[in-house]
């Protein structure tokens, strides 16, 4: 059964598209794909980031993580909760907070993608991903990993159960070694009231060729299930209760 949260902990879902090279990026695209969203998306600035590639390895269950410069395009909506990158051969659809459901996300990473095809003609998929951060902020006063989450940093009882600051991260196996899903969980903020801590959850299809894009729509839907299912999976009731969970 799908929850739903009155305070929901999402403060950022993107949809990252990578596209194999193809002969027809030229340096019109993005201002031809400003003009068709414009109107939703008004403000442009030019943004050096890094990115992240993961390629897979010999024995396609396992990948190396790859960071690389690049040079996008971002358009914003006046309120800057929402925006769009592109660049050659790279799409992301960025939601912020507040996050307002799948029901008005997905047909906006959708739509963005059917501009994008139309304007830049990109042969097909070469990666695709769907991400999911949430922050989890929990009373210092009351803090014990295990009463929050189900997915934590075990430590021996005879050393600190509140460790200052850690990173954990683990992949999980899929029926196609070329999808999986991973799980990261990191301190984020820590004050004299207050513990903050990041969960994110990304769908990652690698080597995505074989998937056409005609039949993204379907591997979205199912990577956002599998999210929203992990995601239940690493809380507890004590953490749903922080997010206003709506009993219907």
């Amino acid at each position: 059964m799908k929850r739903n949260y009155s305070n929901p902990p999402i403060i950022e879902a993107l949809c990252e598209l990578i596209f194999f090279p193809s002969s027809s990026w030229d340096m019109t695209i993005p201002g031809l794909f400003y003009e068709k969203i414009k109107d939703e998306f008004p403000t442009k600035q030019q943004h050096t980031g890094i990115g992240i590639d993961f390629k897979p390895l010999d024995n396609d269950r396992n990948f190396e993580q790859r960071f690389e410069m690049s040079q996008r395009m971002q358009f914003f909506k006046t309120d800057k909760t929402s925006l769009i990158q592109i660049s050659k051969d790279l799409l992301v659809i960025n939601q912020l907070k507040p996050y307002s459901g799948w029901e008005n996300f997905k047909p906006v990473i959708l739509k963005k993608l059917n501009v994008y095809s139309e304007i830049a003609k990109p042969d097909t998929f070469k990666q695709i991903a769907l991400r999911y951060l949430n922050q989890i902020t929990i009373p210092k006063n009351d803090i014990q990993l295990k009463d929050y989450f189900n997915f934590y940093p075990y430590l021996p009882e005879k050393l600190s159960q509140i460790p200052k600051a850690f990173n954990i991260s683990v992949d999980l196996s899929n029926s196609n070694p070329l999808e999986h899903l991973s799980l990261t969980l990191t301190t984020s903020n820590i004050n004299e009231e207050f513990f903050s801590f990041i969960l994110e959850i990304a769908s990652v299809y690698l080597n995505a060729d074989i998937l056409k894009i005609g039949d993204f729509d379907s591997w979205l839907e199912n990577a956002h299930e599998q999210i929203e299912q992990v995601f239940e999976e690493c809380i507890t009731d004590k953490s749903r209760k922080i997010f206003g969970e709506v009993i219907q």
